[in-house]
């Protein structure tokens, strides 16, 4: 069994995982949360959850829906984060 997964890690292949899939896209452009999660071969869980969470509510990522959300978005923030231009404030 891999060892767990730190949350702020978690956080950052979420917001990177989304922000590949649309980076070639015209913002904003939404993503299947289930396909982020697939995507970095996770099922939804708590976990998950509440990494989505973080994300939208520190402005890496925009979401539709609850949780699980159906489909999020990148940010400009969550842009830089994940090209490398900004740090992650859970790291």
């Amino acid at each position: 069994m891999p060892p767990p997964i730190r949350p702020s890690e978690l956080v950052r292949q979420l917001v990177e995982s989304a922000y590949e899939l649309t980076r070639h896209k015209l913002p904003p452009y939404w993503v299947s949360g289930d396909e982020i999660v697939s995507r970095l071969g996770l099922k939804h869980s708590e976990i998950t959850n509440e990494a989505f969470a973080y994300a939208v509510s520190n402005n890496l990522l925009a979401s539709s829906g609850e949780l699980p959300p159906m489909s999020v978005a990148v940010t400009s923030a969550g842009a830089k984060m994940a090209e490398g231009n900004a740090k992650f404030a859970g790291t």
